[in-house]
């Protein structure tokens, strides 16, 4: 049985939709957790036992969907034009600022600087070289590739071995 999870847009009267969550909710972006379809508390809020670990307390990506930490159309507007500085501390991983880079409209063509850490350094290695890939490797295919199998894989293909 495939559970589909609900849309996380909350009512104005403070209920959850009850709607399925087919795609991203076209306001906050978010579909909800299966958590919450199951009226249960999540396992990172609980005492129940924590995620399971492997590889050494190492995490591959956080336990909450990717999230546009800017929303800039809705915040300040859809003609913005000021430079823009994010700090993602502790970021863990790259999944919050790609989808902020992501969802900046095509209109916008000032810079973003960013700012990242995190208090791991295979952690923080990893995020560079990542980033190293995605702004060297002209072929977008092959860089996209390369950063799924070197951020996911056990193994690393010829082709990624070439890129590094």
């Amino acid at each position: 049985m495939t559970i589909k999870p609900l849309c996380a847009d909350p009512a104005p009267n403070k209920t959850n939709c009850k709607e399925v969550g087919k795609i991203a909710c076209n306001k906050c972006f978010l579909v909800a957790p299966d958590w919450v379809l199951k009226n249960r508390t999540p396992a990172f809020a609980g005492d129940g036992p924590q995620q399971v670990s492997y590889g050494g307390g190492k995490y591959l990506w956080g336990n909450i969907p990717a999230i546009d930490v800017l929303q800039l159309e809705a915040n300040e507007g859809e003609d913005y034009g000021e430079k823009l500085r994010l700090l993602f501390a502790a970021s863990g991983d790259l999944r919050n600022v790609i989808k902020t880079i992501a969802q900046l409209t095509e209109s916008y063509t000032q810079t973003v600087e960013v700012t990242m850490n995190d208090r791991d350094l295979d952690i923080v290695t990893r995020n560079a070289i990542l980033l190293l890939i995605a702004l060297a490797v002209e072929d977008f295919d092959a860089s996209a590739d390369c950063i799924i199998h070197v951020w996911y894989s056990t193994f690393l293909r010829k082709s990624d071995l070439d890129i590094l």
